[in-house]
């Protein structure tokens, strides 16, 4: 199933093509968090990620003649300002990213076509301008 997340003002919004035989689509809404920590070895540092843990946060059921759906309300977590004096303001990764897929489902309750999880990130105002974050 073809699908596209766009990101939008403190949301994002996904869309995707119609499956025929759905009767129905799920949406679900995920985040991860991947820790990243100093390890020294054979007298150097280096950075090491742990497991990716990811957690549903919603699943939204939505009607067979609708193929979008937007969540709202959302903060851009993928990205955070620091200002450290030696460098100024920059943008540090935190880790953590949102991800989304679709599943349609059959009158019978199977799961008949389902996209691939696509990483998305969230748009934000600052002032008053949008920063694109796009997709990964």
């Amino acid at each position: 199933m073809k699908t596209v997340v766009l990101g939008m003002n403190n949301g994002l919004m996904v869309y995707w093509e119609e499956v025929k035989e759905a009767a129905q689509y799920y949406v679900h809404l995920l985040i991860s968090d991947r820790n990243r920590r100093q390890e020294v070895q054979n007298g150097q540092a280096r950075w090491v990620e742990d497991e990716e843990k990811i957690q549903e946060i919603a699943l939204v059921a939505v009607e067979r003649n609708t193929k979008y759906y937007s969540f709202t309300n959302l903060a851009r977590i993928d990205r955070r300002q620091v200002y450290r004096y030696d460098r100024g303001n920059y943008e540090e990764e935190t880790g953590r990213n949102n991800y989304i897929y679709v599943e349609a489902e059959d009158r019978e309750g199977k799961i008949i076509d389902r996209c691939d999880k696509i990483c998305c990130q969230v748009k934000e105002m600052r002032d008053g301008s949008a920063l694109w974050c796009g997709k990964k």
